[in-house]
């Protein structure tokens, strides 16, 4: 899955030169090189299931943050991974920060583990 990555990474960039090229005619614009810098996933549990973030905090506070007033989602950092995730009372979660399929696969399934017992299913 990584050549995929990359060779979606390389065609998204020469589709953006060519936007770039018809936008500014008398400028030139080519792809020099294409490096992922961040993948984001997108996990939405099942309608009417929620994630109690109270809880959650409560537990992960070394490696989270929660200002609910400010921002509704738990922003996870756990420890030892590339990822961060947005966790959101409605039982989304978006996974972001990892370069490669294998970085959000991983991280996700090493805290989904955890994440199980704040989840309450309808």
């Amino acid at each position: 899955t990584g050549s995929t990555s990359l060779n979606a990474c390389i065609m998204a960039s020469h589709q953006v030169a060519r936007i770039l090229r018809s936008a500014c005619p008398n400028d030139t614009f080519e792809v020099v090189s294409c490096v992922i810098q961040n993948i984001v996933a997108h996990v939405e549990l099942p309608s009417g299931t929620t994630i109690d973030l109270e809880k959650l905090y409560a537990n992960f506070c070394e490696s989270s943050t929660y200002q609910k007033s400010i921002f509704p989602g738990l922003v996870l950092r756990p420890p030892n991974s590339p990822i961060v995730l947005l966790v959101f009372s409605s039982g989304r979660i978006v996974c972001t920060g990892g370069r490669s399929y294998d970085d959000i696969y991983l991280g996700f399934s090493t805290i989904y583990e955890s994440l199980k017992s704040y989840i309450k299913c309808p």
